[in-house]
């Protein structure tokens, strides 16, 4: 079942970080497992967003689905 309070909590702490393009990530949380998707501006981004939910209380496993973006030409 869908835990939207701790979906909630972790867009709001990704947000406080100010973490590079979370604004444009999903995150889904069943359970403690919450999967995260989007596009990230840079491999850095897309770490750090990953660590960022790895540290919220109730989260027990983070499925990292996100993208970097391609740089513009």
């Amino acid at each position: 079942m869908r835990n939207h309070r701790l979906e909630h909590g972790i867009r709001t702490f990704l947000q406080v970080l100010r973490v590079p393009g979370a604004e444009g990530v999903n995150v889904e949380a069943d359970d403690g497992r919450v999967v995260i998707r989007g596009q990230l501006p840079s491999q850095r981004a897309k770490a750090w967003c990953y660590e960022c939910c790895r540290h919220v209380t109730g989260v027990t496993q983070v499925v990292d689905a996100t993208e970097v973006r391609a740089a513009c030409a």
